[in-house]
Protein backbone atom coordinates (compact mmCIF):
# COMPACT_ATOMS: atom_id res chain seq x y z
CA UNK A 1 0.00 0.00 0.00
CA UNK A 2 2.80 2.42 0.92
CA UNK A 3 4.55 1.61 -2.37
CA UNK A 4 1.35 2.39 -4.28
CA UNK A 5 0.90 5.71 -2.47
CA UNK A 6 4.50 6.65 -3.17
CA UNK A 7 4.00 5.93 -6.87
CA UNK A 8 0.81 7.96 -6.86
CA UNK A 9 2.58 10.85 -5.13
CA UNK A 10 5.17 10.86 -7.91
CA UNK A 11 2.55 10.58 -10.64
CA UNK A 12 0.19 13.27 -9.37
CA UNK A 13 0.56 16.95 -8.68
CA UNK A 14 0.56 17.95 -5.02
CA UNK A 15 -3.01 19.26 -5.25
CA UNK A 16 -4.24 16.07 -6.94
CA UNK A 17 -2.61 13.79 -4.35
CA UNK A 18 -3.92 15.80 -1.42
CA UNK A 19 -7.44 15.75 -2.80
CA UNK A 20 -7.53 12.08 -3.83
CA UNK A 21 -5.69 10.46 -0.91
CA UNK A 22 -5.58 12.92 1.98
CA UNK A 23 -9.13 14.31 1.65
CA UNK A 24 -7.72 17.83 1.53
CA UNK A 25 -9.81 19.98 -0.81
CA UNK A 26 -7.78 21.90 -3.35
CA UNK A 27 -8.57 25.44 -4.36
CA UNK A 28 -6.71 24.75 -7.60
CA UNK A 29 -8.33 21.52 -8.80
CA UNK A 30 -11.81 21.57 -10.33
CA UNK A 31 -14.08 19.05 -12.02
CA UNK A 32 -14.16 19.57 -15.76
CA UNK A 33 -17.72 18.23 -15.95
CA UNK A 34 -19.81 19.73 -13.09
CA UNK A 35 -22.25 17.45 -11.26
CA UNK A 36 -25.30 19.42 -12.39
CA UNK A 37 -24.20 19.24 -16.03
CA UNK A 38 -23.62 15.49 -15.75
CA UNK A 39 -27.08 14.96 -14.25
CA UNK A 40 -28.69 17.09 -16.95
CA UNK A 41 -27.02 15.22 -19.80
CA UNK A 42 -27.53 11.69 -18.48
CA UNK A 43 -31.06 11.31 -19.83
CA UNK A 44 -30.69 8.72 -22.61
CA UNK A 45 -31.94 5.13 -22.57
CA UNK A 46 -31.04 2.10 -24.66
CA UNK A 47 -33.54 1.85 -27.56
CA UNK A 48 -35.46 -1.27 -28.49
CA UNK A 49 -34.81 -0.88 -32.20
CA UNK A 50 -32.59 0.79 -34.76
CA UNK A 51 -33.95 3.55 -36.99
CA UNK A 52 -32.65 4.00 -40.52
CA UNK A 53 -33.50 7.70 -40.24
CA UNK A 54 -30.35 8.33 -38.22
CA UNK A 55 -26.62 7.85 -38.64
CA UNK A 56 -24.74 5.87 -36.02
CA UNK A 57 -21.15 6.41 -34.92
CA UNK A 58 -18.85 4.47 -32.65
CA UNK A 59 -16.06 5.60 -30.32
CA UNK A 60 -13.50 3.02 -29.20
CA UNK A 61 -10.93 3.10 -26.41
CA UNK A 62 -9.31 -0.35 -26.75
CA UNK A 63 -7.92 -2.36 -23.85
CA UNK A 64 -5.48 -5.24 -23.82
CA UNK A 65 -5.06 -8.30 -21.63
CA UNK A 66 -3.97 -6.31 -18.58
CA UNK A 67 -5.99 -4.83 -15.73
CA UNK A 68 -7.14 -1.75 -17.64
CA UNK A 69 -10.65 -1.62 -19.02
CA UNK A 70 -11.61 -0.59 -22.52
CA UNK A 71 -14.76 1.13 -23.68
CA UNK A 72 -17.01 1.23 -26.74
CA UNK A 73 -19.64 3.97 -27.07
CA UNK A 74 -22.34 4.07 -29.74
CA UNK A 75 -24.24 7.25 -30.58
CA UNK A 76 -27.24 8.05 -32.74
CA UNK A 77 -26.67 11.23 -34.72
CA UNK A 78 -29.51 13.60 -35.54
CA UNK A 79 -28.04 15.59 -38.43
CA UNK A 80 -30.96 18.04 -38.58
CA UNK A 81 -30.49 19.10 -34.96
CA UNK A 82 -26.75 18.38 -34.84
CA UNK A 83 -27.14 16.25 -31.71
CA UNK A 84 -25.72 12.95 -30.49
CA UNK A 85 -27.62 10.50 -28.28
CA UNK A 86 -25.79 7.61 -26.69
CA UNK A 87 -27.60 4.32 -27.28
CA UNK A 88 -25.08 1.81 -25.97
CA UNK A 89 -21.95 1.65 -23.88
CA UNK A 90 -19.82 -1.47 -23.53
CA UNK A 91 -17.00 -2.02 -21.04
CA UNK A 92 -14.34 -4.41 -22.36
CA UNK A 93 -11.73 -6.31 -20.35
CA UNK A 94 -8.95 -8.76 -21.17
CA UNK A 95 -9.51 -8.91 -24.92
CA UNK A 96 -6.98 -9.58 -27.62
CA UNK A 97 -6.98 -6.84 -30.26
CA UNK A 98 -8.51 -9.33 -32.70
CA UNK A 99 -11.39 -9.92 -30.28
CA UNK A 100 -12.01 -6.18 -29.96
CA UNK A 101 -11.95 -5.89 -33.75
CA UNK A 102 -14.42 -8.76 -34.11
CA UNK A 103 -16.79 -7.08 -31.67
CA UNK A 104 -16.64 -3.78 -33.56
CA UNK A 105 -17.18 -5.55 -36.90
CA UNK A 106 -20.22 -7.30 -35.39
CA UNK A 107 -21.59 -4.00 -34.09
CA UNK A 108 -21.02 -2.42 -37.50
CA UNK A 109 -23.12 -5.16 -39.08
CA UNK A 110 -25.90 -4.21 -36.68
CA UNK A 111 -25.68 -0.42 -36.88
CA UNK A 112 -23.90 0.21 -40.20
CA UNK A 113 -21.78 2.95 -38.63
CA UNK A 114 -21.19 6.18 -40.49
CA UNK A 115 -17.82 6.47 -38.75
CA UNK A 116 -15.78 4.45 -36.25
CA UNK A 117 -13.40 6.61 -34.18
CA UNK A 118 -10.57 4.61 -32.61
CA UNK A 119 -7.76 5.52 -30.26
CA UNK A 120 -4.90 4.19 -32.37
CA UNK A 121 -2.21 4.88 -29.79
CA UNK A 122 -0.48 1.98 -28.07
CA UNK A 123 -2.65 -1.16 -28.02
CA UNK A 124 -5.27 0.64 -30.11
CA UNK A 125 -3.00 0.64 -33.15
CA UNK A 126 -3.60 -3.09 -33.54
CA UNK A 127 -7.38 -2.62 -33.54
CA UNK A 128 -7.12 0.28 -35.97
CA UNK A 129 -4.90 -1.71 -38.33
CA UNK A 130 -7.21 -4.71 -38.25
CA UNK A 131 -10.27 -2.59 -38.97
CA UNK A 132 -8.50 -1.20 -42.03
CA UNK A 133 -8.20 -4.75 -43.36
CA UNK A 134 -11.96 -5.35 -43.15
CA UNK A 135 -13.89 -4.36 -46.29
CA UNK A 136 -16.90 -3.18 -44.26
CA UNK A 137 -14.91 -0.93 -41.92
CA UNK A 138 -11.77 0.23 -43.70
CA UNK A 139 -13.29 3.37 -45.24
CA UNK A 140 -15.15 4.45 -42.11
CA UNK A 141 -12.47 3.90 -39.46
CA UNK A 142 -10.86 7.13 -38.25
CA UNK A 143 -7.88 7.17 -35.86
CA UNK A 144 -8.13 9.75 -33.09
CA UNK A 145 -5.25 9.58 -30.68
CA UNK A 146 -4.15 12.24 -28.26
CA UNK A 147 -1.79 14.02 -30.65
CA UNK A 148 -2.94 13.87 -34.28
CA UNK A 149 -5.74 12.87 -36.61
CA UNK A 150 -5.82 12.17 -40.35
CA UNK A 151 -7.60 14.37 -42.85
CA UNK A 152 -8.24 11.46 -45.23
CA UNK A 153 -8.70 7.71 -44.89
CA UNK A 154 -5.37 7.02 -46.60
CA UNK A 155 -3.65 8.90 -43.78
CA UNK A 156 -1.70 10.98 -46.31
CA UNK A 157 -2.54 14.25 -44.61
CA UNK A 158 -2.52 14.84 -40.88
CA UNK A 159 -3.52 17.71 -38.67
CA UNK A 160 -2.53 18.08 -35.05
CA UNK A 161 -5.33 17.70 -32.52
CA UNK A 162 -4.67 18.02 -28.83
CA UNK A 163 -6.12 15.71 -26.21
CA UNK A 164 -7.66 18.73 -24.55
CA UNK A 165 -9.59 19.56 -27.73
CA UNK A 166 -11.60 16.35 -27.52
CA UNK A 167 -12.28 16.81 -23.81
CA UNK A 168 -13.46 20.39 -24.18
CA UNK A 169 -15.41 19.58 -27.32
CA UNK A 170 -17.43 17.09 -25.24
CA UNK A 171 -17.86 19.69 -22.49
CA UNK A 172 -18.96 22.32 -24.99
CA UNK A 173 -21.52 19.98 -26.58
CA UNK A 174 -22.89 18.97 -23.18
CA UNK A 175 -23.26 22.61 -22.13
CA UNK A 176 -25.15 23.35 -25.36
CA UNK A 177 -27.50 20.39 -24.86
CA UNK A 178 -26.14 18.65 -27.94
CA UNK A 179 -25.20 15.38 -26.19
CA UNK A 180 -27.38 12.92 -24.28
CA UNK A 181 -25.67 10.18 -22.29
CA UNK A 182 -26.82 6.85 -20.90
CA UNK A 183 -27.52 6.64 -17.19
CA UNK A 184 -24.73 4.13 -16.55
CA UNK A 185 -22.81 4.50 -13.26
CA UNK A 186 -19.50 3.91 -15.05
CA UNK A 187 -20.14 6.92 -17.27
CA UNK A 188 -21.04 9.12 -14.31
CA UNK A 189 -17.94 8.02 -12.40
CA UNK A 190 -15.70 8.65 -15.39
CA UNK A 191 -17.07 12.14 -16.05
CA UNK A 192 -16.73 13.09 -12.37
CA UNK A 193 -13.15 11.85 -12.29
CA UNK A 194 -11.91 14.38 -14.85
CA UNK A 195 -10.17 17.25 -13.07
CA UNK A 196 -8.17 20.24 -14.23
CA UNK A 197 -5.82 22.68 -12.62
CA UNK A 198 -3.17 25.17 -13.65
CA UNK A 199 0.45 24.80 -12.64
CA UNK A 200 2.35 27.70 -11.13
CA UNK A 201 3.65 28.34 -14.65
CA UNK A 202 0.10 28.57 -15.98
CA UNK A 203 0.12 25.21 -17.78
CA UNK A 204 -3.18 23.33 -17.94
CA UNK A 205 -3.06 19.89 -16.28
CA UNK A 206 -5.86 17.36 -16.85
CA UNK A 207 -6.15 14.22 -14.75
CA UNK A 208 -8.53 11.28 -14.36
CA UNK A 209 -8.38 8.07 -12.35
CA UNK A 210 -11.10 6.39 -14.43
CA UNK A 211 -10.97 7.67 -17.98
CA UNK A 212 -12.07 4.85 -20.30
CA UNK A 213 -15.81 5.61 -20.67
CA UNK A 214 -15.10 9.27 -21.40
CA UNK A 215 -12.29 8.30 -23.79
CA UNK A 216 -14.73 6.44 -26.05
CA UNK A 217 -17.48 9.04 -25.65
CA UNK A 218 -15.30 12.01 -26.54
CA UNK A 219 -14.12 10.25 -29.70
CA UNK A 220 -17.64 9.39 -30.83
CA UNK A 221 -19.02 12.91 -30.34
CA UNK A 222 -16.06 14.40 -32.19
CA UNK A 223 -18.27 13.56 -35.16
CA UNK A 224 -20.21 16.75 -34.39
CA UNK A 225 -17.12 18.91 -34.33
CA UNK A 226 -17.11 21.58 -37.04
CA UNK A 227 -14.64 24.11 -38.35
CA UNK A 228 -16.62 26.90 -36.76
CA UNK A 229 -16.26 25.40 -33.30
CA UNK A 230 -13.62 27.43 -31.50
CA UNK A 231 -12.72 26.23 -28.03
CA UNK A 232 -10.65 28.20 -25.58
CA UNK A 233 -8.99 26.52 -22.62
CA UNK A 234 -8.91 29.74 -20.62
CA UNK A 235 -12.71 29.67 -20.37
CA UNK A 236 -12.27 27.18 -17.50
CA UNK A 237 -10.33 29.60 -15.31
CA UNK A 238 -12.05 30.45 -12.06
Amino acid sequence: MLHHLENERKRMTTAQYQQEYLAIPSDKTRQIFPDKLIARCMNATRPNNISEAFDYVCGVDPAGMGKDEGSISIFKINSDQDTATQIDHIITTKLYTTETTERIVSLNQKYNFNKIYVDDGGIGFGVFSELLKEDDTKFKTIPLNNSARPLDYKDEKRKRILYEDMIFNLLNLMEKGKVSLLQDPEIRESLKSYKFEYSDAGKLIISSNYNHPVQSIMRAVWHLQTKSLKLRVFSLKV
